[in-house]
């Protein structure tokens, strides 16, 4: 949504910052294809990176990309890039680090719809998505109750999409499901 395009404007004014949902300014295929029934492996490439897209699109090639720009359909298979420059980010010695939130600035909440992608084990349970679970633990109060900035307070829970009825970030947690096992450490901030 407009807070992800504002977030992007901000990275890409900081040398090397990276986004998922677009590889500068080109769409990319995301994490799930085929109605959510393919879903990219964590630790390899999937074979969509700079593959020639069939005409026929089924399978992990059936992924339309909801994003900054509105419903778009990815003609390049950007998806494994991102894992690939995170890995060589870390190789140069960057410290790798995510955002559970694309909250900016407090007034992107009301101004953009931003919001956090935490995601309960009781809001997981009831939606029936998959809880969050991560090789050193989650913090206390993961996805519930308010997290405080500078004296703002800010919800801890994902919204929900109002076009999908699901929590917010979806993709957002398969990134950090995947930062997860790259075997070194990734520091995760609530606000960009």
């Amino acid at each position: 949504g407009k807070a992800s395009e504002a977030v992007v404007e901000e990275l890409s004014a900081i040398e090397g910052g990276l986004s998922t949902v677009c590889f500068g300014d080109r769409p990319v295929f995301g994490a799930y294809a085929d109605d959510g029934r393919w879903e990219h492996p964590l630790g390899a490439p999937c074979g969509r990176d700079e593959a020639p897209v069939p005409e026929e699109r089924t399978g992990m090639w059936s992924a339309p990309l909801a994003g900054r720009r509105g419903e778009v359909v990815p003609e390049v298979g950007w998806c494994c890039r991102w894992l690939a420059e995170v890995r060589e980010k870390h190789v140069q010695g960057a410290t790798i680090c995510c955002a559970i939130s694309n909250i900016y600035a407090s007034e992107w909440v009301s101004h953009y719809g931003a919001g956090s992608s935490e995601l309960s084990d009781a809001e997981a349970e009831r939606l029936k998505l998959p809880r969050e679970v991560f090789k050193n633990g989650r913090p206390r109060s993961w996805g519930e109750g308010i997290f405080q900035i500078c004296g703002e307070n800010y919800h801890r829970a994902a919204p929900l999409d109002p076009r999908s009825g699901k929590p917010l970030g979806h993709n957002c947690r398969w990134e950090r499901k995947a930062l997860d096992q790259l075997g070194f450490p990734v520091f995760a901030f609530f606000m960009p």
